[in-house]
């Protein structure tokens, strides 16, 4: 986990989180520099074999990760990402889909890229 200055209890939770849990390590930003920075510091320190994106205004549905790697060993894909709704600030469904082609190759995921957290 890259936390990026949060100004709100992110870091005791997930210090609290990794007591428990020795796949977690958290990683503490000393200036606040964007997601982007973020992002790019948690793949250079990744250890294991998926990569997953959360940023702090986005909700995952409980099995997406489960079925996204699932689906990716069964089928022996690289790279997946996953439809989703779009949401208030409050996490209130706004009834608006976005849903990405079934399959795109590289060119496609430029011209249509997925939401960062699907």
């Amino acid at each position: 986990m890259v936390d990026d200055c949060s100004t709100d209890n992110t870091v005791e939770l997930l210090e609290d989180l990794a007591k428990n849990d020795s796949r977690i390590t958290l990683t503490k930003s000393s200036e606040n520099s964007g997601a982007a920075a973020a992002r790019n510091k948690g793949i250079e320190i990744a250890q294991g074999e998926f990569i997953a994106f959360l940023d702090s205004d986005d909700i995952w549905f409980a099995n997406k990760l489960d079925l996204q790697i699932t689906a990716m060993v069964d089928k022996n894909i690289e790279f997946c990402c996953t439809g989703y709704n779009k949401i208030d600030e409050k996490g209130k469904d706004l009834k608006q889909k976005i849903i990405p082609a079934i399959y795109s190759d590289y060119k496609e995921l430029l011209k249509n890229c997925p939401g960062n957290s699907t």
